[in-house]
């Protein structure tokens, strides 16, 4: 998806800040603006994969399939 690598290119830009978010090793992000829409995961890298699921709001962990 284009939307995650410019996220992606953004994050590996800062280190620092790729290296916290590889301790969000799971969670989904969602961001919802303007119409606009982008579910992603973290993984180990610290870097946003695709995922088809938005976050899951009653379950930091997993996506509960209730929200």
């Amino acid at each position: 998806m284009p939307t995650l690598s410019i996220f992606n290119h953004i994050i590996r830009q800062n280190p620092e800040t790729q290296a916290v978010l590889a301790g969000y090793n799971g969670i989904v992000l969602t961001i919802r603006a303007a119409g606009f829409t982008l579910h992603g995961r973290f993984n180990s890298e610290g870097l946003l994969e695709h995922s088809p699921h938005a976050a899951c709001w009653c379950s930091a962990t997993a996506y509960c399939g209730k929200c």
